[in-house]
């Protein structure tokens, strides 16, 4: 869900470069037509500061790494009792068909017993069962075309980082495992532009909320990825039309606020 319709590749091989070694936190300052507050301070990202305006709000968020320390992760357990808070992550949406018996069998070849292991064979499926359509994404960053289901998804298997994000989600839901979706900007200043994009996070508990990268195939995030929503799927998120949200910047910042 790139700003310039010139991401896809760009993004995985960006992605792909990023070190296996946790960096310190980040600290930006965002600027856009509008912001949620939750999606802001969920956990592990932290909100700083927000002031809403009549035509732009401006947050300070810190962004950590997540990619090292990653929990074990227990086995998986269909019965788990979540927190309602948590649980309702696990029902279909309109978008997010989890519960097609197409979906629930391509669910079901994923190999693992354990949540982490399920999350990386989902995550390496669909990086892998997608490919990236560049008229859509420049359609999607243009307000002309909305994201796909998952199970257009499924049966087209062409898509945008908003696809390959719906397609993981719901194979999580369909296996057991809470998961969001997530809409944000991946901090991108090499290339003179933050790129929009989609991915998920998983709930394992004990841990908490854990952001993926479907499309690049990443367990844990580096702290370029700025959560700007989140919700059941792409319209619960909020985010709207992207050009709604412009004008929107992501600028790195050396904080000292306690």
């Amino acid at each position: 869900m790139p700003r310039i319709a010139r991401a896809g590749l760009l993004g995985i091989l960006l992605l792909g470069s990023l070190s296996a070694f946790a960096e310190p936190p980040r600290t930006y300052r965002i600027t856009a037509r509008k912001l949620s507050r939750e999606a802001l301070a969920t956990p592990p990202q932290e909100l700083r500061s927000l002031k809403v305006g009549e035509k732009s709000s401006v947050a300070v968020v810190v962004v950590p790494d997540t990619r090292e320390g990653l929990p074990a992760g227990g086995a998986l357990d269909p019965h788990f009792r979540y927190d309602p808070a948590v649980a309702r992550f696990l029902l279909p949406t309109d978008r997010i068909q989890c519960g097609d018996p197409g979906i629930a069998k391509f669910a079901a070849a994923l190999p693992g017993t354990r949540t982490l292991e399920v999350i990386r064979a989902g995550l390496g499926l669909v990086s892998r069962s997608v490919t990236y359509d560049p008229a859509l994404a420049k359609a999607i960053s243009e307000g002309t075309a909305s994201p796909k289901d998952a199970l257009a998804v499924l049966r087209e298997g062409t898509g945008t980082c908003s696809e390959y994000a719906s397609l993981f989600v719901a194979l999580m839901r369909s296996r057991g495992i809470p998961a969001r979706y997530v809409v944000g900007l991946l901090y991108a200043p090499e290339n003179d532009e933050d790129f929009f994009h989609a991915w998920a996070e998983c709930y394992l508990p004990g841990h908490g909320w854990l952001g993926v990268d479907p499309q690049a195939g990443s367990l844990g995030l580096a702290p370029d990825h700025i959560r700007l929503f989140s919700g059941m799927d792409y319209p619960d998120c909020g985010a709207g039309p992207l050009p709604q949200l412009w004008p929107l910047k992501a600028v790195r910042i050396q904080s000292r606020l306690p």
